[in-house]
């Protein structure tokens, strides 16, 4: 599929939306990627902010996690009526 049939055949499916709340979403996509001027996100991080996003995604899911039984023993008093 070319580029024109992908705008035609996007301008059709938006022409059909009638839900307000789809078209303020989309609306808000598109006004995110055309302000973006094809840069990442990423471009305006520090290279602390960088450094910090890489260490948190790099960080094990399990850190800092409970079990259930944990969580109830810790959280028992709490759930008391």
């Amino acid at each position: 599929m070319t580029v024109k049939q992908r705008q035609t055949n996007l301008i059709k499916k938006i022409s059909s939306i009638t839900d307000e709340d789809a078209l303020i979403m989309l609306e808000q996509e598109v006004s995110f990627f055309t302000h973006m001027n094809g840069k990442d996100i990423a471009d305006s991080l520090t290279p602390y902010q960088v450094d910090e996003l890489t260490s948190m995604v790099n960080e094990p899911s399990d850190v800092d996690t409970v079990n259930e039984d944990e969580y109830k023993k810790v959280t028992a008093k709490w759930r008391l009526k």
